[in-house]
């Protein structure tokens, strides 16, 4: 492993008594939060705006040691150039009056650390597993497009918040860009000191730093020019964890975990898990790639990897959130083959190419401004079928690409531009992607060969909101807008947690705590939970309103019996249950059952029993001929 020298380290001891000023800039010290390496956090109050805040103050022994502070800045102003709803916020940052520390003030959340989640837990339901990874994609999306790679992404430093603006109802945000890498061309652009440049960079004399457990291998190595695919990397080791409980590599030392990065191949999660399908465990060990070529390129990339497996429920199905179970009657939508392994062979190792025919190029000309994002080829048959439609996806919201522009003066097509609220939907025609709704979306139909009334169909589906189909008219073109209804969220909670939840299909649909997307509706759904050791529980639900339903399981007990002479029948409510000796599992209560003991030529016997334990009881048959003396 490549090293270089180590960086000054603090002095030992004996450290300087912490002095707490009472105002911080415009903030006012209320109360301590919690004490971390590099200092303390406190809940703070805006003298003037009494807007609450957080007040991170650096530690008094790191106050003489330039490059420690130069790393607490630079926590600051990584995460204020990156704004993005997933990236704590910050409002304000310098050096104490007194010249006796720093700060930074920033946005106080409410909620845990993904790391206290997963060690109260163990795992995170699958489904909230993805919004969380694509949440923080689209949080690393915002940071590297602004030259910073966190280096440091880990559970301790992503905290859970409520947002009920948000399918799941939680959302979760980045925190501490201490030692995050900020590009040498970002740095020399907006910093005009050589030296706070340098600095900046605390990667620079190959020093290894981060957490092992989350490491990128060319990371572990010390290598000076990390990008955006290292914080992929880690990414992957914490999606990886939140499904399969543990981390894909551990070991007794930083030695060994680095080890593991570098040299071992990750074990496949549905090894672990057995609910992980064969696209789930693609995408994630194509983040684990060792060689960051072979991992998806961009965070964007991910997103909109993670958006395709999340939307690609049908309307009414459940999104568990509490994992799948091994072996379900029929596979969960994402466990389906080819839904999306092809997508993520595209997008990993080369950025996004969906697998859709491209419009040739002399179609729009060599100009790769004016290629469609998507065309949907037709086998050709006679008579030939009219040109299908090209989609082109817009740069910005009042922009027109080029091959719209050069359609419409023609004269010869239709064009339609399709948007929908809310935005990043996505648009499939065909059943295969052609664009989304981030920017708008033009539709250029072509007239030749289309007969009068006809129409394309498109489908518009976004996770969390009933889908909804577009029929646009070949005839004229102009603008359809979709207004996306947000689905019902109903949570199922059970006692015990991990009950599995089926549909009236008797499909398994999930784990508890689950969560159901339904579109509103007066119609009850119906499920059955069902878990090992408690009687089957029914619930009914009607999805008119978002709502959480907990049961309550009634734990099974085992009443034996037997007879003699063996081999009788056993009766209960009318149902034959088998022949002596008997099993019968129920739900345990204080009702008494009454059971029905019939053999050929014997009398029939009736007995009770209350099924407050498991219990036995054994019965002699009078034979018939008994009863005739």
């Amino acid at each position: 492993m490549t090293t270089g020298p180590k960086p000054t380290s603090p002095p030992q001891s004996p450290p300087p008594a912490e002095h707490v000023p009472e105002v911080v800039g415009n903030y006012r010290i209320l109360r301590e939060l919690g004490r971390g390496g590099m200092g303390t956090v406190y809940t703070a109050e805006h003298k003037l705006l009494g807007r609450a805040a957080a007040i991170k103050l650096l530690a008094p022994r790191y106050v003489d040691h330039p490059e420690v502070m130069m790393r607490f800045f630079s926590e600051a102003q990584a995460a204020a150039a990156a704004k993005n709803p997933g990236i704590v916020e910050i409002y304000d940052f310098g050096e104490l009056s007194d010249g006796g520390g720093a700060f930074i003030a920033m946005e106080l959340l409410e909620g845990e650390g993904l790391d206290a989640r997963l060690r109260r837990n163990g795992r995170i339901p699958l489904a909230q597993a993805l919004l969380f990874t694509s949440q923080i994609a689209s949080a690393l999306a915002a940071a590297h497009a602004n030259g910073i790679v966190h280096r440091d992404l880990k559970p301790a430093n992503l905290f859970v918040v409520r947002d009920p603006q948000v399918v799941g109802g939680e959302r979760i945000k980045i925190l501490d860009f201490g030692i995050a890498k900020v590009s040498l061309a970002v740095a020399e652009s907006e910093i005009e000191n050589q030296a706070e440049v340098e600095t900046h960079n605390l990667t620079r004399d190959g020093s290894v730093m981060g957490t092992p457990t989350y490491m990128a291998p060319e990371q572990c190595r010390g290598q000076l020019d990390l990008d955006a695919r290292a914080d992929l990397y880690s990414l992957g080791c914490i999606l990886f964890e939140m499904l399969c409980g543990r981390p894909p590599f551990t070991g007794s030392s930083s030695i060994d975990l680095m080890s593991g990065h570098l040299r071992d191949a990750p074990p496949r999660p549905s090894s672990i898990e057995p609910a992980i399908g064969p696209e789930l465990d693609a995408l994630i060990l194509s983040l684990l790639a060792k060689d960051p070529k072979d991992r998806f390129q961009r965070a964007s990339d991910l997103e909109r990897a993670l958006h395709m497996l999340l939307s690609g429920n049908p309307a009414g199905v459940i999104a568990s959130l509490g994992g799948e179970p091994p072996a379900p009657a029929r596979a969960p939508w994402y466990l389906r083959p080819g839904v999306l392994v092809p997508m993520i062979l595209a997008m990993a190792g080369g950025g996004v190419a969906l697998a859709l025919l491209q419009r040739p190029a002399d179609d729009t000309g060599d100009d790769p401004r004016r290629q469609p994002v998507a065309q949907v080829a037709i086998d050709a048959a006679p008579p030939p079928p009219p040109e299908p439609p090209g989609f082109y996806q817009a740069e910005g919201p009042d922009q027109e690409p080029e091959a719209v522009v050069a359609a419409r003066a023609s004269g010869d097509a239709v064009i339609w531009r399709v948007d929908s609220t809310p935005r990043d939907a996505q648009v499939l025609y065909q059943d295969q992607l052609v664009g989304d709704t981030k920017s708008p979306l033009f539709v250029v139909i072509e007239r030749q060969g289309r007969s009068e009334g006809r129409s394309e169909r498109l489908l518009v589906k976004r996770f969390g909101f009933v889908e909804q189909t577009v029929d646009l008219d070949t005839d004229s073109g102009g603008v359809h807008h979709v207004e996306l209804v947000k689905k019902i969220e109903l949570t199922i909670r059970s006692q015990p947690s991990g009950a599995l939840i089926y549909g009236d299909d008797d499909e398994v649909a999930g784990r508890t705590p689950g969560m159901v997307f339904s579109p509103p509706g007066e119609e009850p759904l119906m499920f059955t939970l069902k878990a090992e050791g408690y009687a089957d529980e029914p619930i009914e639900i009607v999805p008119d309103e978002n709502k959480a339903i907990s049961v309550k399981m009634a734990p099974l007990v085992t009443l034996r019996i037997e007879s003699e002479p063996m081999g009788a029948e056993v009766w209960r409510d009318g149902a034959r249950l088998g022949e002596t000796p008997l099993e019968d599992r129920v739900a345990r209560g204080r009702e008494p059952l009454t059971y029905r003991i019939a053999y050929t030529g014997y009398r029939d016997e009736e007995l009770q029993m209350i099924p407050r334990r498991d219990g036995e009881r054994r019965v002699t048959l009078q034979t018939l001929a008994a009863d005739a003396e």
